[in-house]
């Protein structure tokens, strides 16, 4: 499995999930540079732009790490973007909702759900919300390529928030449809052997593209 680049700036996490003010934050800067990179390397002629965001055990960063990028490459690109929550806990989901919406889950069930039914606004301009949704019997990992396709009609990107490999097995759902994978390790904190464990499991093995980004631990 590849490693693409470790990119050369920490990136810090430090903010809460859409808590940033129109990038005015100079700590988001290497979330403003990520987007222009991943704008870039994937470029428009991709039917479906989709980022993959993992850690081998901390959901948490995923979640945040996921949001401020999804803000970010909206602010740059203008265009809208899909966040998603796919974390088991539904971390996202939690802070920008007050209920329990249909979302990924409900969807990866019964994909002949319109797109537009599962997706809800934000205060933030061009940034959509997939919430977590709940997860039934009929869960499908492998209908996360139909989820993709809709999406692409809607969106110019989408930014998913996958969660803890290691903790959650269906964390990796979908993995190999995703454009690129973002593996998230904590500088001074993240073991090589957790990232190793990671690495060789079946369903990471499938997907081509993954990109190593090391961040701070959240404060």
């Amino acid at each position: 499995m590849p490693i693409d680049e470790i990119l050369p700036n920490i990136v810090p996490v430090t903010r809460t999930p859409l808590a940033a003010s129109r990038l005015q934050d100079e700590s988001l800067v290497p979330f403003r540079k990520l987007a222009l990179q991943l704008h870039h390397d994937l470029g428009r002629d991709i039917a479906s732009r989709s980022v993959l965001v993992l850690s081998p055990d901390d959901a948490r960063i995923c979640a945040v790490v996921a949001a401020n990028l999804a803000c970010c490459m909206a602010e740059e690109m203008g265009r809208p973007v899909l966040l998603g929550d796919a974390t088991r806990e539904g971390l996202l989901s939690s802070e920008m909702t007050n209920s329990a919406p249909r979302g990924f889950n409900n969807f990866l069930s019964n994909p002949a759900l319109p797109i537009e039914s599962v997706v809800l606004p934000t205060s933030f301009n061009d940034v959509f919300f997939l919430p977590s949704g709940t997860r039934s019997s009929g869960y499908r990992p492998d209908n996360c390529a139909e989820l993709l396709n809709s999406a692409a009609r809607k969106f110019d990107f989408v930014i998913l928030a996958a969660g803890a490999v290691l903790k959650d097995p269906f964390a990796l759902a979908g993995a190999p449809d995703f454009c690129l994978a973002l593996m998230l390790l904590v500088e001074n904190e993240t073991p090589m052997n957790k990232y190793l464990e990671v690495e060789q499991t079946p369903k990471m093995c499938k997907v081509d593209n993954v990109r190593v980004v090391i961040v701070n631990k959240i404060k």
